[in-house]
């Protein structure tokens, strides 16, 4: 395997191959029956890891997922997991030149989260995510060794941990419900379709999700 440096990332030369779509992956976590049961927007905020109000009132208006349907479109005060979540230092300036792909498997981005401070569930310190940068869909894998962090998850982690008045050992899990949630919700990029229907070609369902809480 080669590499290179360009605009300060490194590029691996590969091919990604992406996995088949099978029909059970599609009727588990695809276009799941829609549920006709009004929520308020709070609830939704809850549900989808804090999610912007404006986005889940766009997902909603602009059909983009099944299953999400507003009793009320009125944004309530900051919450208390938003307040922790949003407490970060400050961000790395924009690459205006930065390469985008143009078809799925063609970019993809990794990076690497750990050591936690306590282990998961299941003996993990790490977790290691990957994004296709066409679809911005996303993979993640709990390891048990790493060494570098990926700050923004970080915070979202820990924001769902702090409301959810999780043990911290459940981190893991906590991971794997941001990455799912993330792919099932549009993006400024990617304002009228999510990643999972990008990448699949499967509108997905929310319908089935919970509080981050529960």
């Amino acid at each position: 395997m080669t590499g290179r440096i360009l605009q300060g990332s490194y590029f691996l030369d590969f091919t990604v191959l992406l996995p088949p779509i099978v029909a059970s992956y599609a009727a588990t976590y695809g276009n799941t029956p829609s549920s006709k049961e009004l929520q308020d927007l709070q609830i939704w905020h809850l549900r989808l890891g804090y999610l912007h109000h404006d986005m889940i009132q766009k997902l909603a208006a602009n059909g983009s997922v099944n299953g999400l349907r507003l009793k009320t479109t009125e944004a309530p005060t900051l919450c208390s997991g938003c307040a922790f979540k949003n407490s970060h230092c400050a961000t790395f300036p924009k690459n205006i030149s930065r390469v985008r792909a143009t078809q799925p498997g063609m970019l993809i981005h990794s990076d690497i989260c750990g050591p936690m401070n306590v282990p998961s569930h299941g003996g993990s310190l790490y977790y290691i995510l990957f994004q296709d940068n066409h679809t911005r869909y996303r993979f993640v894998f709990c390891i048990a060794k790493k060494f570098d962090a990926l700050t923004c998850f970080q915070r979202a982690i820990r924001s769902m941990i702090h409301y959810a008045q999780l043990n911290l050992v459940f981190w893991a899990e906590v991971v794997d419900n941001i990455v799912y949630t993330l792919n099932r919700t549009c993006s400024r990029l990617n304002p009228h379709i999510t990643p999972f229907e990008a990448y699949t070609e499967i509108k997905p369902s929310l319908a089935h999700k919970k509080n981050s809480a529960a």
